[in-house]
């Protein structure tokens, strides 16, 4: 028996229609985040579908709600408040694959890394750090690995829909999931300093530690694929879950003999 709700199907087709205007260019990338963070938000399928019915006058009408910082606020960790404002270091995987993991190349104080269906790997040992930076990562049914240095300051903020995290040690998988960490070096002075965003549809970020038994980068990567399935399964598991949870708790009618 289907116990899939009404604002299930129509999240699922509001999700996919949200993504195939991304994908055809007739929305940036923030109204893209913005319409998957309202969709999930949404009470009721007609919510879904106002959302998608968004009036041409004034396409983020609905959804500049939701326009606010994603950062949250974690004690006793100071995030970069002065990164230069420059124009951002794009780093794309589209279809493809991007690697910075064998030569030594550098990374810009703001950079914005986008893997659409693809696969990026960083391996910030083999860069030159800015003293403060800020990266942006975005994962859309693709992999992204990032290997950092143990004397690096780190703080990660995550979300993720249908996806598979693994954030400095810390496991995150399911429907809809978010998830926050950071790492201070243990015995010496911070090499550099790095705020780090994460959105994933779909996807699977790995944001590890480097340190003498790390696996190799192509490794992790094998791991990821495997992430990529288990977390869906895992997640589409959860939500037909507490569905049944949802309809058992509901009050059976009394019958009388």
């Amino acid at each position: 028996m289907d116990s899939t709700t009404p604002l299930q199907v129509a999240q699922r087709q509001a999700i996919d229609d949200v993504r195939a205007r991304y994908i055809h260019g007739a929305i940036s990338f923030e109204e893209f985040e913005r319409a998957l963070d309202a969709v999930v938000h949404a009470q009721t399928a007609q919510e879904c579908q106002a959302i998608l019915n968004d009036p041409p006058v004034a396409p983020n009408a609905l959804l500049n709600v939701l326009d606010r910082p994603f950062a949250i606020s974690m004690p006793g960790v100071s995030t970069p408040s002065s990164v230069p404002n420059s124009v951002p270091q794009q780093i794309l995987a589209i279809m493809g694959q991007t690697k910075k993991t064998r030569r030594a190349w550098t990374l810009a104080p703001t950079s914005e890394t986008l893997a659409l269906m693809g696969e990026v790997q960083l391996d910030l040992r083999q860069a030159a750090l800015p003293a403060q930076g800020r990266m942006r990562l975005r994962v859309i049914m693709g992999t992204t690995i990032i290997l950092i240095p143990s004397n690096v300051q780190v703080t990660v903020h995550a979300r993720g829909w249908l996806s598979g995290m693994y954030l400095l040690g810390e496991q995150h998988n399911g429907v809809v999931t978010f998830g926050e960490a950071q790492h201070f070096p243990a015995d010496e002075t911070a090499l550099a300093h790095l705020d780090i965003e994460v959105f994933t549809l779909m996807g699977n970020v790995q944001i590890k530690l480097a340190n003498g038994s790390m696996l190799s980068i192509g490794e992790l990567t094998r791991q990821a694929l495997q992430a990529i399935a288990t977390g869906v399964q895992r997640g589409l598991q959860q939500g037909a879950n507490t569905n049944t949870t949802d309809q058992r708790r509901q009050p059976q009618p009394e019958r009388f003999s």
